[in-house]
């Protein structure tokens, strides 16, 4: 048994500040990982992972390693969440490794986070709502008749996405608890809506219907690339898809249970979509010819359903429900973002933090809420349209394994620097080693030319933009922060009833 504190609610940091309410269970702790994972990006990824390797084989082998990776994430952070049960995920743990230069990994990490990373994902994936609900309206891109629809596709589909993370933020400042109702039915559809995807390709395999099966296992890797840059563009893409593993960690202080559920609903829910996701993939190589793969880009699924069951199907209806799908994703990624802008500001690195660190009457962080929607708008409306979608995923994925990898090196390292610290959790170092390199690799080759460059923005500027970001917030922090004698957080110091929980170990 494990001593820790838990209450109905976390008493906020500074004088007068609301609680946030510990409403989360096991069940909505799984659903905010699977809601948060799967997004748009099973839906959209496959194909552009496809252009860069070049074979289905290798493609389907990326998202089995994908999962793997992902797995040696979650394990290492279920050790971190474990030992600091704060909110803010890497915020803490980065705080937590490296004492010296005092905060500075973890207020980079805030930073990027903020500026970069959860809002560059929510514009990213908010794109591709729009994207979808045009599809299910016009169809393909190319088939578009309507003069005025064909010339401004890219802007209407950006004031939908716009619209989608207006009602997303509106939603979550309002109530708690309705978003994570919301959250976890929106979970629940998109286990079924792929699981749907998985059952039709093994229909189309096993020649249950009219379609001729195109995967085959002979030359199932014809074509595969042999650029070491298309494997860590391709990467990129599929941990994108993966990204969210870690969401829950953000907001551990509003689980009712964090030692006991937070390595349960982590492992249940990463496990439960890279199930979906491998086999997604087959099902798509089994029923779309190569080149009609190449062409559908980021609407592959579009283009799965619509020549299974037809277009009133395939390609009015479940477009609609791919939408929705993106829709839960874009809403957790929001929910967690906007509790490590609360832990930022209480922690005093972002300015106006008698605002941003409070909580509204009505138990949500909403100044929080709505930095995280200005900031993910300004980053949809930014890039050149056309090109928006992939520049967004690229800068969703460099500073963020920047800080994946210095959190896994942070909990090796604390191995050694206090081992006697109380680990309810423990994960091999074999995963932790796994990680770290794979995050030296997408650090390192991301700035190497791709064989296959294509598009009006340069190959290495997302990597370049992301680096010289973090070099810039360094005079930042150590105005905010550096100059500063050292002080414990009080938000450390929550008074909080004391209760006892089991802890799970591996």
């Amino acid at each position: 048994m494990v001593n820790t504190k838990d209450s109905d609610s976390i008493t906020s940091v500074s004088p007068g500040s609301r609680k946030l309410v510990r409403s989360m269970g096991l069940f909505s702790g799984t659903m905010n990982i699977v809601g948060t994972i799967i997004g748009s990006g099973i839906f959209s990824l496959p194909a552009l992972v496809f252009a860069h390797i070049g074979s289905p084989g290798m493609s389907i082998l990326l998202w089995v390693i994908g999962g793997i990776v992902s797995f040696s994430g979650v394990l290492g952070y279920n050790e971190f969440g474990c030992m600091f049960p704060y909110n803010g995920g890497e915020k803490e743990y980065l705080e937590q490794s490296f004492k010296k230069p005092k905060k500075l990994f973890s207020f980079l990490f805030c930073m990027c986070l903020i500026i970069f990373i959860r809002s560059s994902f929510c514009a990213a994936i908010s794109t591709n709502i729009g994207n979808y609900i045009l599809y299910a309206a016009y169809g393909p891109r190319q088939s578009i008749t309507d003069p005025f629809i064909a010339e401004h596709f890219d802007w209407i589909g950006r004031a939908i996405a716009s619209a989608c993370l207006i009602l997303i933020t509106i939603t979550q400042m309002v109530s708690t608890k309705w978003t994570l109702r919301i959250q976890d039915t929106l979970s629940m559809f998109k286990i079924g809506l792929l699981a749907l995807v998985v059952v039709t390709g093994f229909v189309v395999l096993g020649g249950g219907t009219s379609i001729k099966p195109i995967l085959n296992g002979s030359t199932m890797f014809d074509g595969t690339s042999r650029d070491p840059t298309d494997y860590t563009w391709a990467l990129f893409k599929v941990f994108a898809a993966y990204d969210g593993w870690n969401n829950l960690n953000y907001s551990i202080e509003e689980l009712k249970d964090p030692i006991r559920d937070l390595p349960k609903a982590t492992t249940i829910g990463l496990g439960t979509v890279v199930i979906l996701y491998v086999f997604s993939n087959v099902a798509f190589f089994s029923a779309l010819p190569l080149d009609r793969i190449l062409s559908s880009q980021q609407v592959v699924s579009a283009e799965f359903f619509a020549m299974v069951y037809g277009v009133s199907f395939g390609q009015r209806v479940l477009p609609i429900f791919i939408a929705l799908s993106a829709y839960g994703s874009v809403s957790c990624m929001a929910f967690g973002a906007s509790r490590v802008i609360l832990a930022s500001a209480r922690e005093g690195f972002l300015p106006f933090e008698s605002y941003l660190g409070s909580v509204s009457s009505l138990n949500t962080p909403a100044w929080a809420l709505l930095l995280n929607l200005i900031i993910s708008l300004i980053l949809m409306l930014a890039p050149p349209p056309g090109e928006a979608y992939n520049f967004l995923i690229d800068m969703t994925g460099y500073p963020a394994w920047i800080f994946y990898g210095l959190s896994m090196i942070g909990l090796v390292y604390l191995r050694k620097k206090e081992p006697n610290l109380p680990r309810p959790f423990r994960t091999s170092i074999i995963f932790s080693g796994l990680f770290i390199l794979v995050a030296l690799f997408l650090m390192v080759f991301p700035f190497l030319p791709p064989s296959n460059q294509s598009g009006t923005i340069p190959y290495y500027m997302s990597p370049l933009l992301s680096v010289v970001f973090i070099i810039l917030c360094i005079p930042v922090w150590w105005y905010r922060v550096g100059r500063h004698p050292y002080e414990e957080p009080i938000r450390h110091h929550v008074v909080e009833e004391n209760y006892d929980t089991k802890t799970t170990r591996v």
